[in-house]
């Protein structure tokens, strides 16, 4: 399926839940340049491609992408998979990076993301993520706790040009992901504490940031659920609404899994359960 929809231009959306891609090896620049606005990729059989290189790439009028369901655990290169799209929010919480070797460039140029979750891509094999983050200017927040970059990859500018007040989650993967979460260094660069709560209102920056709050801010909460007014549905409902019983809203736990989704059991992002 090796650039199959490569600069098609004259479809904002495309249904594919007709195609059998379970013998597929490559989706190579499967999509590059095309102008889809969404993509539901969720009946794609992606269980025998090795090569997604550029899968993306240049899809700057994509404002929607599930990729919820794909199966990449025999992939071996994720190269430039995200360069230059328009994407601003990212579920990857069910990619299996066990076996990629090439990160190089695969978020590059994205200009409209500003937190991102890569808690559970396993790196133990990468060789490259040179560029990978290079010129993603807006990016504040970057979550690469359970990396290991020991032995470091090539690394050459990877933060190149991005925000210059970026902070980077980790565990100190330098020295093979054995230090206390928020220590050490991740291809050289310092690591933040997950821990941290700038605005005390009792949920951790790194997740505000993933629920796409503002983790600087105490913003007004009228019904106590630990969602602000601005992005909460029932303001004026009768406070918190409890379903489970677990002392977390419903509201709270409906964003946590809609935005965040590899913190699950983890909704004040503390790194405690």
């Amino acid at each position: 399926m090796t650039s199959a929809f490569r600069s098609v231009t004259n479809l904002g959306t495309l249904d594919l839940s007709g195609p059998e891609t379970s013998a597929a090896t490559s989706m190579l620049r499967m999509f590059q340049n095309s102008t889809f606005t969404s993509l539901d990729l969720t009946s794609f059989n992606t269980s025998n491609v090795t090569d997604m290189t550029g899968m993306f790439l240049g899809t700057t009028s994509l404002t929607s992408l599930d990729v919820s369901t794909f199966n990449t655990s025999n992939v071996n290169t994720m190269s430039a998979m995200f360069r230059s799209t328009a994407l601003s929010n990212f579920d990857l919480s069910s990619f299996d990076t066990s076996s990629v070797t090439l990160m190089n460039f695969m978020f590059s140029n994205n200009t409209s993301v500003t937190a991102l979750d890569l808690s559970n891509f396993n790196t133990s094999l990468v060789t490259n993520v040179q560029m990978m983050f290079e010129g993603a200017t807006n990016l504040l927040y970057l979550n690469l706790t359970n990396w290991d970059t020991n032995p470091q990859p090539n690394s050459f500018d990877w933060l190149n040009l991005t925000s210059g007040t970026l902070k980077i989650y980790c565990n100190d993967p330098d020295s093979g992901g054995t230090g206390a979460t928020g220590t050490g260094t991740v291809n050289g660069e310092a690591c933040e504490s997950i821990y941290t709560n700038s605005d005390s209102d009792n949920i951790a920056d790194l997740m505000e940031a993933l629920l796409g709050l503002n983790p600087s801010s105490n913003e007004i909460d009228s019904d106590s659920d630990d969602l602000p007014n601005s992005y909460d549905d029932d303001i004026s409902g009768p406070g918190i609404v409890d379903t489970d019983g677990d002392g977390l809203s419903d509201d709270l736990e409906d964003r946590v899994l809609n935005f965040a989704p590899n913190w699950i059991d983890d909704f004040d992002g503390d790194g405690i359960p």
